[in-house]
């Protein structure tokens, strides 16, 4: 068996080398952001929706300030 390194992609965004955990709130901010922006264009009472927007948008934070200190204080085993 031979051991040899692919070629990494080369990334055009950040989150292209996130973790998973970092890619997924950032989907679940994107589709909730979505979803309040159609319900006020259509008039509809968005406090559920708003709720929800703000409850991905702290998840989405966690997860960089999580990456964040990953990167900086990396495991020793």
């Amino acid at each position: 068996m031979s051991f040899y390194s692919l070629e990494e992609p080369d990334y055009e965004d950040a989150l292209g080398v996130a973790p998973v955990y970092v890619r997924q709130a950032h989907m679940r901010l994107r589709r909730t952001t979505s979803v309040l922006l159609v319900y006020r264009r259509r008039g509809w009472n968005d406090s559920a929706a708003a709720h929800a927007h703000r409850v991905a948008r702290k998840e989405f934070t966690d997860a960089l300030d999580r990456w964040d200190f990953e990167e900086a204080n990396p495991r020793l085993f």
